[in-house]
Order: C-alpha cells, then structure tokens, then sequence
C-alpha cells in the first residue's frame, strides 16, 4: 500500500487503471474533497491482483474503500484481500446500482467478501415545470463561524460511515461558496440547515437536517423552499434519501419529488 502524494498522481493512477481493463469502479475523482484527503496523509493506493485495485480513505470512523474492478464478478475476492490487509477496525464501501439484478449481485458478491449490508438510499428528482416558490424569510446563509456547531449537528444526527460527514475544512468550503443555509432562533441557536449544491442547470440537496428539539415546526420545509427560490435557475433537482426515512420521504414528495431507479447501498465490515 502506498500514500497518494498528489492530486497529479491520483490522475495518472486512476488513468493506468483504466488502461489496464479495471473500468468498473464506485471511484468518482472530487479535486477538494480529496486533495484535503492527500494534504492529510489519509489517502492510499492498494494494488490486489490482476483484477482488481483499491483506493482508500482512512478516517477516525472508518477505512472507506474505492475499488476498480475488471468485472463484478472479482469483487468478493477483492473485498477479502483487503480484509487481509485490515484485520482490525472498521471497513465500508458504497455501490450504486440500476437494477435488482445488479443489487443482488452486489449482495452476493459483498456477503461471500465478508461485509455486510448497512445502509440503503435511494435517489429523488423533480424537473423544473413551474418554480413558484417566494422568497423565505428567517432562512440565511451560514457564516464561518457556524462550522464548529454546524459539525456537531452532523456527528450527533448523522451516519458516519452511511452519510459521509463533511470534515470542518469541506463545511468551510461549503459556507464560502455560499452553499449551507441555516435557521436560527431569536437566541441565534441553529434550529436546522441545508446543504445546497449547484452545478450549471442541476440543483443538489446534499445534506437537509432539523434540529431535535425543533421538529414538527416547518423548519425542513421552509429550508427546502429556501434552496428551491436560490436555485430558480435550475431545471432539475436530486437528492439522496436514507429507503426506509418516511418523513424525510414524505416532505419531498410534497415538494414534486419522485424516486429514479438509482440505489446506493453501504456495506461494513469489522
């Protein structure tokens, strides 16, 4: 296993990979998000066998796994040389699939590598047919000093290992690009937030969360009708929702949400 040392030879290794036949992989490169992995000496490159190789991405809840596969079929195989290599601590990968028969195979193939099923979500969108929604008084844009509680709200309500939560350097850059709104109370406490991501015509809500003492008090729904009015120049809009959230479920589909085909699944391990 080696560090990766750059973001120039994350590139030129995924690119060997590629040309090689290892095509099939959950690897999807994020300049920031993993250039802060490589800044802090937390991000390897593991070479299995002939069929399969590994990126990984070592945190304080988990080793989180990136595989470049030659075919689904080697997945089981490479799931158990990396246990190998980690005997001890807490392994997770996720995998997004279209179809049953592709989540039974991941299932199967995951099962027989020695890790088991931790979380399912599903995938939401809402094309654009009339933004109607108004500007939403109370909701503003975080500022820098909002990280610190603003992190403590993701470890307290959030999965590590299912979710993903963003370090404080990613939430800083989230608030610079002006991308977290948050409520507050008249005492200026955080009653809840989102996490918006634009990019060209598609609106992203990343991260949607209330407070647990301020629940059942439209707190969700006015930060949801607040990204919508930001964003009014999009057309489509997704989401990411943990298969078994009713409520969360609920509040989108009041919002035009509707479920696409597209599943991710977490697995564990340790």
């Amino acid at each position: 296993m080696r560090c990766i040392n750059s973001w120039d030879e994350l590139l030129d290794t995924a690119g060997s990979l590629r040309n090689k036949g290892l095509a099939l992989t959950n690897f999807y490169p994020n300049e920031p998000e993993m250039t802060e992995w490589i800044e802090k000496k937390a991000f390897f490159f593991l070479e299995l066998d002939s069929h399969s190789s590994c990126f990984v991405h070592k945190t304080e809840d988990a080793s989180f796994l990136f595989f470049c596969l030659e075919d689904m079929a080697f997945l089981s195989g490479a799931l158990r040389l990396v246990r190998e290599c980690f005997p001890e601590g807490t392994l997770a990968f996720d995998w997004i699939c279209r179809t049953d028969e592709e989540s039974e195979l991941l299932e199967s193939q995951s099962a027989s590598g020695g890790f088991s099923l931790r979380t399912s979500l599903r995938r939401m969108s809402r094309l654009l047919k009339e933004n109607a929604f108004a500007d939403v008084p109370g909701i503003v844009l975080a500022d820098e000093q909002d990280a610190g509680a603003l992190q403590a709200m993701f470890r307290a309500a959030f999965d590590p290992l299912s979710e993903r939560i963003p370090s404080k350097e990613q939430l800083l850059r989230y608030i610079r690009a002006k991308s977290v709104l948050v409520k507050r109370t008249e005492g200026g406490e955080l009653a809840g937030f989102a996490v918006v991501d634009v990019q060209k015509k598609t609106m992203h809500l990343k991260h949607l969360l209330t407070a647990s003492g301020f629940r059942r008090q439209g707190v969700a729904g006015s930060l949801l009708g607040k990204a919508f009015f930001m964003s009014k120049e999009c057309i489509r809009y997704i989401l990411w929702v943990i298969a078994d959230n009713l409520p969360a479920i609920s509040l989108y589909e009041k919002f035009g949400y509707q479920f696409e085909a597209l599943r991710n699944y977490t697995y564990v391990s340790g």
